[in-house]
């Protein structure tokens, strides 16, 4: 399968957002940095696409601190 321009910007914006992450940042956060990044770039549909996404990790933040 080749790559395209859409698919390389899609692989690049979460992966640069995860490296910019704080170096504090645990892993769920770090992908939440990723995925805001990546969010940015989209158009408002996919954004509010993000949204969700963005929930469905606090909730997995809120479940993995409850764990310990």
């Amino acid at each position: 399968m080749a790559w395209n321009a859409r698919d390389r910007s899609l692989s690049r914006l979460p992966a640069e957002g995860i490296a910019e992450a704080p170096g504090d940042a645990g892993p769920l956060e770090a992908i939440a940095a990723g995925l805001e990044r990546a969010s940015l770039a989209m158009g408002p549909m996919n954004r509010e696409l993000a949204g969700y996404v963005l929930a469905a990790l606090a909730e997995l933040r809120a479940a993995s601190a409850s764990l310990g």
